[in-house]
């Protein structure tokens, strides 16, 4: 993609906006209020326009993906000074809580924020790859969820689990490797420059993906270091098949220069899943399970 990513152009927008702003963005001729502006008030008029170029900037980055991208026409409004613009600032919706990979998922902001930089990351990938079979039908699946799903949180994990789907079915395992070290490449830089196993489930745990996680290192002959971890209500759903993995694969290829894989996967209880990870040197090959792992039985 030409300019800033996505991912840069969303960043932008959230630090222009501020909870008590009256001024805020939307469709002049629907009313409604699309991503990345959605829920978003600013305290200025100027400042809302800047975020309305930039919302522009990001709808014209999500078209060059799909031609037919609704087009919206945006225009900066302002609260009437009589309301209280706290009413109206975007909030967590609060609903009864339910289960998503047997684990209780309310609105959460880094969650979503997780999701849309793995999936903006995956997009632009995809794009400068070639892959634009694979590249029209992710976004096919984007637009279909944006569409039929309101619910932030669900919408955010069921895109992953599609892409998934998507990306498992049309591309082979070496070009999931590529696709994912590449993606990985274009996240934002780690924090932790002594990265370790740990700091990838902490991660992880941080953005609402596991509630909790156990770690245990494992003896091998081979040259490759394994770990067997159990994540404590995984956001993703699994089956009796496979168990969707990206998330994790896509932290682990941000902080080891060595090939990963996912071994396979096991249903530890209802809301738990135990996996064997392997860590390998840089000239051995092997990158199986990223996408999605095989489930054993325990």
């Amino acid at each position: 993609m030409v300019g800033n990513t996505l991912h840069d152009i969303r960043r932008h927008v959230e630090s222009l906006a501020v909870e008590d702003g009256t001024y805020y963005v939307v469709c002049g001729r629907t009313g409604t209020n699309p991503v990345p502006i959605a829920g978003k008030r600013f305290e200025s008029r100027d400042t809302a326009q800047v975020a309305l170029r930039s919302a522009e900037q990001y709808r014209a980055a999500l078209r060059r993906y799909d031609p037919h991208l609704p087009y919206h026409d945006l225009i900066v409004c302002e609260l009437p000074t009589y309301l209280d613009a706290s009413r109206y600032v975007s909030r967590p919706f609060q609903r009864p809580e339910r289960s998503i990979g047997g684990g209780a998922v309310t609105d959460n902001q880094p969650l979503i924020d997780f999701c849309h930089d793995v999936t903006g990351a995956l997009f632009e990938t995809l794009a400068m790859e070639g892959y634009e079979t694979v590249e029209r039908a992710v976004m096919d699946v984007y637009l279909d969820a944006a569409e039929s799903i309101t619910d932030r949180d669900e919408f955010c994990l069921v895109l992953l689990e599609s892409m998934v789907e998507e990306l498992t079915d049309r591309l082979s395992e070496d070009e999931q490797g590529r696709v994912l070290s590449a993606a990985a490449d274009g996240l934002p830089p780690t924090v932790d420059d002594g990265a370790t196993m740990e700091t990838v489930f902490e991660y992880l745990v941080s953005v609402s993906i596991v509630s909790d996680y156990r770690l245990t290192a494992v003896d091998s002959a081979t040259s490759s270091r394994d770990w067997l971890v159990r994540l404590t209500e995984y956001a993703l759903n699994g089956d009796d098949r496979y168990l969707p993995t990206l998330p994790l694969a896509i932290e682990l290829r941000r902080v080891h220069s060595g090939s990963v894989s996912i071994e396979w996967a096991r249903s530890v209880d209802a809301n738990d899943w135990e996996l064997r990870i392997s860590v390998r040197t840089p000239s051995d090959s092997g990158s199986a399970g990223l996408l999605r792992t095989v489930v054993r039985d325990a």
